[in-house]
């Protein structure tokens, strides 16, 4: 199932999405901080242990206009693949860069993580 994925991911994905990281695991690990006296303490939670999941860390790099777009595609292109049960978003951050040292002309990039259960 994982090399089906895997081809899956290789041949489908556009190329104005990069990958930062992909993990198979089983469970999903919430990282927290938890104060405890004048320190933070880092607190690692671990949900649905039972479970197969893949972790996607990826970055869609487009324009401005039609980022939201290829996201939503590429999140509608997972979910009809039949190879996951379900696609959430854990995580998504949308950053402005300067092209350049025009302030004018910006780049937009989306960062975002997936958890697909498989």
């Amino acid at each position: 199932h994982i090399l089906a994925i895997t081809r899956f991911l290789t041949h489908k994905t556009p190329k104005y999405i990069k990958f930062k990281s992909l993990s198979f695991q089983s469970g999903w690990q919430n990282i927290g901080h938890h104060r405890q006296g004048r320190t933070l303490v880092k607190v690692v939670d671990t949900e649905d242990a039972d479970k197969r999941i893949l972790r996607i860390a990826a970055q869609v790099s487009a324009n401005p206009a039609l980022i939201e777009r290829y996201f939503n595609n590429f999140i509608a292109t997972l979910e009809s693949s039949k190879l996951f049960y379900s696609v959430t978003i854990a995580n998504r951050i949308q950053k402005n860069r300067p092209r350049f040292m025009n302030e004018s002309s910006v780049d937009k990039n989306l960062d975002f993580e997936l958890r697909c259960n498989f």
